[in-house]
């Protein structure tokens, strides 16, 4: 590129040939017509300044360098600035995060991306001085030789051919030191009891690099503790929980995956807000740490445990209840619990409305099952239900049919047919306060109808006779599991139905 000067001072750029130098030089022609023009050349050759951009864990070698993971950062903006005139870049430790935090009296000439690999090239004129920054809002970078470190926060990397050939402006790379706080819960039940010392580990989603432990966490409670880890996108898996090997095996294949970037930025994005409300306004929104709904740092592993399930049918229209011979002889009929499933006897009568509740608690240390307290009686909020009744009047049986239509019952709105053509999927019912001390118990309800007793289990020993059933699942993965058959009977058979 050549500069010129005219006679009467006026001077402009004109570009006259691109191509490369080889070492010998090259000879080139400018016009030769005028006269008095002083003549200037400027050298554009360009020499390339390269390196990596990584993921950190926070620590620091022997060598006082930072840690890498080894995973690349993609797509993160690396910025190139020159040294102009007397340079002030901060002679501490810590990197420029954000290019005005750079000496004032430089310039930024440009930014590129990473790529996929987590690498940038920038190319750059010969003969300046300059040093790259990693920009990331709400994040910090080191560089990773302490020798390039030097260089940025003094002089700056000269440009030049020779520099270029000796490999000096390769490999400036970087490392991403941001932790973030994370809280991980592993718990059984709604009432997050304690149910073994986990082992857990987590990894950064994307990378091929082995899982890293959790270790050494802070103590938040007795299931809830705390860890600093990169704040990028991480998984979290509890590999083990001791002695309790089914929620082991739940959590070993359930791991919660969660993208933890802009957690940082957004908490100091609150914050600002936060403080100028509270500057203009003199008003501060006090937080609600009993929430955890909405808290992306809390990783959960509720272990729902076993279902056990004892129902009872309000309003004085169980006649089993109040029965001198089951409440003596044979009150190993009313609530019967089994290995897994429990089964209870009720006794009702034909045509009557049935307000069943179902009062659930939860198995959570199975090794341990008569012990009290091994069960919650809070199951998790996500348990779902399903009832199945067989007491009511069912459309595809032939005798129950006819009864249908001897009483015109509209079957798709009446509580004989609810739950029987298809099953009823139950929520939990909303907190509910059961006996003097005031305990959280959770429980679901449904109404239903009794219709007739079954006349076809002669061969079935009493009471089960002429029961008929509602049965009581969990819902796991889409899939029933059966935890409860209640058998009703009724009254005065055959003319009464059964029970529950």
């Amino acid at each position: 590129t050549a500069k010129t000067y005219t006679s009467d001072g006026t001077q402009g750029w004109r570009t006259v040939l691109l191509k490369h130098c080889n070492l010998n030089g090259f000879r080139t022609f400018i016009s030769h017509l005028g006269f008095n023009h002083e003549i200037a050349i400027a050298d554009n050759s360009m020499v390339p300044i390269s390196g990596s951009v990584f993921i950190g864990t926070g620590a620091r070698d022997d060598a006082g360098g930072y840690v890498s993971t080894t995973c690349p950062l993609a797509n993160a903006q690396v910025c190139i600035n020159q040294v102009l005139g007397s340079h002030s870049a901060p002679s501490s430790d810590t990197l420029s995060m954000l290019p005005a935090e750079s000496s004032q009296g430089d310039r930024e000439i440009g930014c590129v991306h990473t790529d996929d690999a987590g690498g940038y090239v920038f190319n750059v004129a010969i003969g300046a001085r300059i040093y790259p920054t990693v920009v990331m809002p709400g994040h910090e970078f080191k560089a990773m030789d302490n020798r390039n470190s030097f260089l940025y926060r003094t002089s700056g990397v000269e440009m030049s051919f020779e520099a270029a050939r000796s490999g000096a402006l390769s490999r400036h790379d970087f490392v991403d030191i941001t932790l973030t706080r994370i809280e991980v819960e592993v718990a059984g039940g709604g009432c997050r009891k304690f149910i073994g010392e986990p082992t857990m580990q987590y990894r950064l989603v994307g990378c091929a690099v082995s899982p890293i432990p959790l270790e050494n966490g802070d103590e938040l409670t007795d299931v809830r503790k705390g860890y600093n880890v990169p704040a990028h996108n991480i998984e979290i898996r509890v590999t083990e929980v001791a002695d309790h090997d089914q929620a082991t095996l739940e959590f070993m294949n359930s791991p919660i995956s969660r993208d933890l970037s802009n957690v940082n930025a957004a908490e100091a994005e609150t914050a600002t807000i936060a403080a100028e409300a509270e500057e203009e306004f003199g008003l501060v929104d006090e937080e609600d740490d009993t929430d955890d709904s909405s808290n992306q740092s809390l990783f959960e592993f509720i272990y729902g445990g076993i279902l056990f399930v004892r129902p009872e049918i309000e309003g004085g229209n169980d006649l089993a209840a109040t029965t001198p011979s089951c409440e003596e002889g044979e009150e190993r009929y009313r609530y019967r619990v089994g290995t897994l499933q429990s089964e209870s006897f009720h006794v009702v009568q034909t045509n009557q409305d049935l307000e069943v509740t179902l009062y659930l608690r939860a198995l959570v240390i199975p090794n341990h099952p008569r012990d009290d307290d091994s069960y919650c009686d809070t199951v998790d909020a996500s348990t779902v239900v399903s009832v199945r009744s067989r007491i009511g009047l069912d459309p595809d049986n032939k005798i129950d049919r006819e009864v249908i239509a001897l009483q015109k019952i509209d079957v798709d709105n009446s509580n004989f047919t609810k739950c029987v053509i298809q099953p009823c999927l139950l929520d939990l019912d909303n907190a509910f306060l059961m006996g003097e001390d005031g305990q959280i118990t959770s429980r679901a309800t449904v109404l239903l109808k009794a219709g007739i007793p079954s006349f076809d289990n002669s061969d079935i020993d009493w009471p089960r006779q002429h029961a008929k059933q509602v049965l009581v699942s969990q819902l796991v993965s889409e899939a029933e599991m059966l935890v409860h058959t209640i058998h009703a009977s009724g009254d005065n058979l055959p003319r009464a139905v059964g029970g529950v």
